[in-house]
């Protein structure tokens, strides 16, 4: 699932009182500032909520090495099927890939078994043993990290996290912004300290119920199924 980062934002100033989005009591890069440091946060502790990424890879018959789309930067790879009949594909070291390449040739056939590399650039190669036998698709089910809001963007942009984690991201960012307010504008807007801290006991429970989902998700796709690779920041 995803939230409009536009929603985000608004249900933040609802939680602290500010009525008019273009309050200057929080100014939009004041705004803009506290939301990166909150989704870096949530996204440290959890990653984001899977999703399936439908034809992320296009096998040919002449190619063993394929790039995972690099239109999202990838946090987890939980899980690899074939489009066609949602046959898994196995995760395995890469020595093992490259083993079974030794005195290969040009063995083609369907692959069951693959390796993730991760790049310095954040893209992902997906290395297979053989040559595929026939031209085929291949879904890919993903953890990825958002897009930070940029300097000078009226709106955020879509924050994928899963609805447990969208809540922790509204009440912690409520908090970080709340907190930078002053007394004088926290006076006006009736916020205390105590408020505070009852929406960040609440966000934690939130992100460790989440951790929970995320654990029992794993689990269920076996220990070599995922694979962790980047911390997303925006600053």
């Amino acid at each position: 699932m995803a939230g409009s980062g536009d929603l985000v934002r608004q249900e933040i100033y609802t939680l602290l009182g500010v009525t008019n989005t273009a309050d200057p009591m929080i100014p939009l890069d004041t705004a803009r500032q506290g939301i990166n440091r909150t989704v870096a946060l949530v996204s440290k502790e959890l990653g984001l909520g899977p999703a399936w990424i439908t034809g992320a890879i296009s096998l040919t018959t002449a190619l063993r090495d394929y790039t995972l789309p690099g239109t999202v930067e990838y946090e987890q790879v939980l899980q690899m099927v074939y489009a066609t009949d949602k046959w898994p594909l196995r995760k395995v070291p890469l020595d093992e890939i490259l083993a079974a390449r030794g005195g290969s040739g040009n063995t083609s056939g369907r692959q069951f078994a693959y390796a993730l590399t991760p790049t310095s650039t954040q893209t992902v190669t997906v290395s297979f043993a053989y040559l595929p036998s026939a031209a085929e698709t291949i879904d890919v089910l993903a953890t990825t990290m958002p897009v930070p809001w940029p300097k000078g963007s009226a709106a955020p942009p879509v924050i994928p996290f899963s609805t447990t984690a969208l809540r922790a991201l509204e009440l912690l960012s409520a908090v970080d912004l709340g907190g930078s307010l002053g007394p004088d504008k926290m006076n006006a807007l009736d916020l205390n300290p105590k408020t505070f801290d009852g929406w960040r006991a609440t966000a934690m429970e939130l992100i460790r119920q989440e951790r929970l989902t995320i654990i029992r998700l794993k689990r269920a796709n076996g220990p070599t199924n995922y694979a962790w690779f980047s911390t997303w920041s925006g600053n």
